[in-house]
């Protein structure tokens, strides 16, 4: 059930729930709150929940993650809306920690494994390997699965099948338990998972994790790539050798009907590109996304074969190399960016050497 922004709002208006709290958070879902958090205010559960976790700050966080890690709390600590004197029991009878890091564990694992959805055993097969993982946690598998479903709404039960009541719940948590691994592990881990998963997949996950660690993503996730990234950089220079390490074709594609044209580089060395663009992108890079332009170049490029992909050669049987690096400077700049965030990374490192004073003021 999809629920338009004013049947959100209706549903809004029959909770039985505290009308003052309920009143501000009509006007705020009303003003903007339903367009910037659609997937969740679209869907009834969700909307509950955004409502739960406004009445305990009387805002929505900003940051996704601060939402996230609220709402959790929210529901954690629930009070029956219809019964303010009524505390939801947690069946499995864990703290608020211990149950969050239970449930990180389980989101991080199916997580990587590309699971969203599962049968009942498939469920309580992770919960399983969570709970042999914490040895020091004690709860029952089946206890703890009913607290999922029923006190804390993080898994729906729909028909047979178990899902996350959000995707993005099952991206945080899994965020949150990466966080507590090692960096070596973390570097080994996330390295070659850029190499192999979707670009979208990457970059909703590294955001979350980004904003929990942000100094230790850059230096250990994205610095081994920006360090090749700037040798092959180093030796080529921006030149056609250098984009052909990175990339197979180059196309151009006109915009509406206007005499602007967008060019798209299409990738050939996955871990090079995606770090690329996620140090970039995460680290607040300006122009990261190309812009329409207009240029003889362009449309030169396009017209040759009406936008569809060219290799590096076919491009350049059209355009001399100085038009084509000049068209891709957009490129060059990302790189520098990305170069330049690899020695201010460098440059924050502490000397193991240095008494503990010196230490605590850069602290």
């Amino acid at each position: 059930c999809i629920l338009s922004k004013e049947q959100a709002l209706s549903l809004i208006r029959k909770i039985d729930f505290d009308e003052k709290v309920k009143n501000i958070f009509y006007n705020e879902l009303d003003k903007g709150l339903y367009n910037k958090y659609k997937s969740f205010a679209s869907n009834p559960l969700l909307l509950t929940i955004m409502l739960l976790t406004f009445e305990n700050r009387a805002a929505i966080p900003d940051k996704l993650n601060d939402f996230y890690e609220q709402a959790f709390s929210a529901l954690f600590n629930m009070h029956d809306a219809t019964k303010d004197a009524y505390v939801r029991d947690i069946s499995s009878d864990l703290g608020c920690e211990d149950f969050k890091s239970v449930f990180s564990y389980i989101c991080f694992k199916s997580f990587f494994a590309d699971e969203y959805e599962f049968t009942e055993s498939g469920l309580q097969k992770y919960i399983k390997e969570a709970k042999e993982k914490f040895k020091n946690i004690n709860f029952d598998i089946e206890a703890f699965q009913d607290d999922l479903i029923k006190s804390v709404c993080m898994i729906v039960k729909d028909g047979l099948k178990y899902r996350f009541s959000h995707r993005s719940f099952q991206e945080y948590f899994a965020a949150v338990y990466t966080c507590k691994l090692t960096d070596d592990i973390q570097n080994k881990l996330l390295s070659n998972w850029i190499k192999e998963a979707d670009l979208i997949k990457i970059e909703s996950y590294f955001t979350m994790l980004f904003n929990l660690q942000s100094e230790k993503v850059n230096k250990i996730i994205f610095s081994p790539g920006i360090i090749q990234l700037e040798a092959l950089y180093n030796k080529c220079g921006f030149s056609v050798d250098f984009l052909k390490n990175m990339f197979d074709t180059i196309a151009v594609r006109k915009m509406g009907k206007k005499e602007e044209y967008s060019t798209s580089l299409f990738i050939k060395d996955r871990y090079l590109c995606y770090t690329l663009r996620l140090t970039c992108r995460l680290n607040n890079y300006k122009e990261l996304e190309q812009s329409s332009i207009k240029s003889n170049t362009a449309k030169s490029l396009y017209e040759r074969d009406n936008g569809e992909d060219l290799t590096f050669e076919e491009a350049l049987a059209t355009i001399s190399e100085e038009e084509l690096l000049e068209e891709l400077k957009w490129l060059e700049n990302q790189v520098k960016f990305a170069i330049h965030i690899l020695r201010d990374n460098e440059s924050q490192s502490i000397n193991r050497k240095r008494k503990v004073a010196s230490i605590l003021d850069e602290l």
